[in-house]
Order: structure tokens, then C-alpha cells, then sequence
């Protein structure tokens, strides 16, 4: 049986612009990729050579490339010599838990934990930030029962022991859903690389809370436009949430708005065109701004800095990471600004950024929307969660006649 390794650059970059560093592994002429745990710009590699150059850590990541490959090939010559069918799987599941320091090909050695902790680690230039903080929030919850549970020894009872555990901590059922969602995944894919048996997850199901999705009304919109006496940062923190409210855009996707993203059209009757790639899909959106959101648009883009709004004013690195870290900050900080703003405006709901976001698809299917225009209009990858929004809105219209009832 045939084999080969090579050593290559992905074909994509990150959301960096960086490209990960990858051995393609060929076995009888079907090949698999296993990651190095580096990404580089594309001019740093010497395909001939297979080599990083002017990197400031070349001989590093280069004798690391070496170690993997020799890694590689006494794992072959082990299987082979063992007895054991070659195959990727097999070769996929060693490489990636290579630093557990076992040989065993189910995994005998391997905790959980360690597994989880190698999934992050390998993982993270493909990983949201919020997501790898979320999986290290799940092991750190895991180790706090399950310190030492190798892999192969993780039963049901543990699993469901795991989850009494996070309700014992006070977590939400939705919370204890997500973390479960995590083991769930880690257990799936060890099967699948044959590191164990069974899965003790097959049997369980997880429950799951529908979220509440709050939203304003139009006298409470009117409400909020109105205030004044509000100080700079309450203004700004104001003129934001009504753009998220007339656009229906993320606040990611607003804090991130350049003029690029403006263009102008062809139809005079708007002044901006806007074209953008959202965040969370990577989907491209492209609608007219109405007048509300075009006159907010003329109000910041006067200050001529990088973004429009004034949310990333203060990035010291302009990179995906340091992007992401500040979009949370500033995502809290308004969050519990516009709970004030609320009160202020005597709307007792509690409401948050994401608000602005319901309440521009409810008051879109109020007046009349197309479902599957504003499915695209807002980045939905399916109809059916606009759907959820159409249902609210015959909920209103149900609540409606109630009160005609009483």
C-alpha cells in the first residue's frame, strides 16, 4: 500500500488573510489533510523547497513541519508492521492527538478533557473567538467533575451526571443545552475516528428553551428617536440602535461599515446603496438605505475615520482578533446603556442590541414584506427562521382581538 506526504498551504486564507500550513497525506492515490498548527502569508512559503521563508520563526515552524512528517511515517511503519489496516481515519485520529503520548489505536490513553483542549488548540484559526472561549468554558466545566475520564470510559451516566451538574451550577437550560452540544460534538467525531466504540451519546436528547425574540413597537421606536438631553456617548449609542432597527443589520456588521460599503445607485430616489459580507454567514447583502438610515449615515461619516460609527474608533490592531475583542466589549457596554435609554423612553421591555434586529423584521412583515426578500435582505441561511417572525406577528394580530374579547 502506497503513501505519500506532501507539504502545502491551504487553498483559502483565514479570515486574517493568513494561510494554514498542511500535510496532504496519500494513501493509494486518496488523499486527507492534516494541519499544522501554523498560518503565514503566502509569500512565506517555498512550494519547491517545502519550506516557510522570512518568517520570523521559520526554523521553528520548519522543524515542526519536519517532526510531523516523521511523525507521520513511523506511525505508518507502526500500522503496518502491527498487522492493522492502513487508512486516513486512522492516521487523522494519531496526528491529532499525537501530543497525548499514545500509540493505541482506540484511544486508550486519551482523556476527554485532553481531547477537547487539542480540538481548541488545533483548531483556533478556524474557530470564532466566542466559540473557542465557549469550548474552554466547557472543559474548565468538565474538569470540575471529570478530571482524569479517558475517552473510551465516558458513558452515559457521565453524560447525563454532566448535565445535573451544570443545573446544579445554576446555568439556563439553553446554557446546559450549548455545553452538551460540545460533548456531544467531541464524542461524535471520536467515533467517527474509530478512538471509540460506541457513542454513549446516541441515546440522550437535548432539551432546549425557544428563546424570546422582544422587539419595539412604532410609538416605542418614536419613543426612543424623540429623547433628548441625552449625553454624546447616549446620542451615539441612540443613532446606532435606530440604524439597526431601519437596516436590520447585526451590530458586528455595523460596527464594522467603511464608505466602501456605500454605493451609490443608479435610482436617485436613494442616496446609498449598501454592500456588504456578513460576519456570522459570509454572505453577501446588498439593499437601498431608507432616509432614517441615510441621515444617520451623513451624521458619522463626516468624522472621517476608518469605520462610520464610533464603536471601533479606539482599535489599536486592525485584525480579525482585536476587531472581534472590542465588537464584544462595546456589544455589552450598549447593551446595558439602552436598558437606561428604555427607561428613559418608558418602554419596560427589556431590550438589548439584538433587539433592533427583531423589530426591523417585525415591523417589515407589518408593512407588507415579501418573507423570502427580507430572508435575503437580512442574511438568513434559511426562510423558515424569518417564518418565526411572521408568527409573531399573527400573534399580535391574535392579541389584538382579544382585547376587542374583554
Amino acid at each position: 500500500m502506497s503513501h505519500s506526504v506532501r507539504v502545502k498551504l491551504r487553498n483559502k486564507p483565514n479570515k486574517d488573510g493568513f494561510y494554514t500550513i498542511i500535510l496532504q497525506l496519500t494513501i493509494d492515490r486518496k488523499t486527507t489533510e492534516l494541519k499544522i498548527d501554523h498560518a503565514i502569508q503566502l509569500n512565506q512559503f517555498n512550494a519547491d523547497r517545502s519550506k516557510v521563508i522570512k518568517h520570523n520563526r521559520a526554523d521553528f515552524i520548519n522543524k515542526e513541519i519536519t517532526d510531523s512528517i516523521k511523525y507521520i511515517e513511523d506511525t505508518i511503519f507502526d500500522i503496518k508492521q502491527s498487522g492493522e489496516e492502513l487508512t486516513h481515519t486512522k492516521i487523522s485520529a494519531l496526528y491529532r492527538n499525537r501530543y497525548n503520548n499514545t500509540n493505541d489505536l482506540h484511544g486508550s490513553n486519551i482523556l476527554f478533557s485532553n481531547y477537547l483542549n487539542n480540538y481548541i488548540s488545533t483548531n483556533k484559526d478556524e474557530l470564532k473567538r466566542n466559540t473557542i472561549t465557549y469550548y474552554k468554558t466547557t472543559l474548565n466545566q468538565w474538569n470540575d467533575l471529570f478530571p482524569k475520564l479517558k475517552l473510551e470510559d465516558v458513558k452515559e451516566k457521565d453524560i447525563l451526571e454532566f448535565r445535573e451538574h451544570l443545573k446544579d451550577s445554576g446555568l439556563k437550560i439553553n446554557t446546559v443545552y450549548n455545553r452538551l452540544k460540545v460533548v456531544k460534538k467531541m464524542l461524535l467525531m471520536a467515533k467517527r475516528e474509530e478512538l471509540i466504540q460506541t457513542n454513549p451519546f446516541q441515546n440522550i436528547t437535548l432539551q432546549q428553551e425557544k428563546g424570546s425574540r422582544e422587539y419595539l413597537v412604532t410609538d416605542e421606536v418614536r419613543s426612543l428617536i424623540e429623547l433628548s438631553g441625552l449625553t454624546q456617548i447616549e446620542g451615539e449609542i441612540r443613532d446606532v440602535f435606530i440604524f439597526g432597527i431601519y437596516t436590520g443589520l447585526r451590530f458586528s456588521d455595523i460596527c464594522t461599515l467603511t464608505e466602501k460599503n456605500l454605493v451609490r445607485p443608479i435610482n436617485n430616489k436613494y442616496k446609498y446603496r449598501i454592500k456588504l459580507k456578513i460576519q456570522k454567514t459570509e454572505d453577501i447583502i446588498e439593499f437601498h438605505l431608507n432616509p432614517v438610515a441615510t441621515a444617520l449615515i451623513d451624521k458619522y461619516i463626516e468624522r472621517k475615520e476608518t469605520y462610520i460609527f464610533p464603536m471601533l474608533d479606539k482599535l489599536l490592531l486592525n485584525n480579525y482578533n482585536e476587531i472581534k475583542k472590542l465588537i464584544s466589549s462595546k456589544n455589552a457596554y450598549y447593551n446595558k446603556v439602552l436598558k437606561k435609554l428604555a427607561k428613559k423612553a418608558k418602554i419596560i421591555k427589556p431590550i438589548s442590541f439584538h433587539c433592533s434586529r427583531h423589530t426591523f423584521a417585525v415591523l417589515s412583515i407589518e408593512k407588507g414584506a415579501d418573507l423570502y426578500v427580507l430572508s435575503k435582505m437580512m442574511g438568513h441561511n434559511s426562510i423558515v427562521t424569518t417564518e418565526i417572525y411572521a408568527k409573531m406577528v399573527d400573534k399580535r394580530k391574535d392579541d389584538l382581538t382579544d382585547l376587542w374579547d374583554e
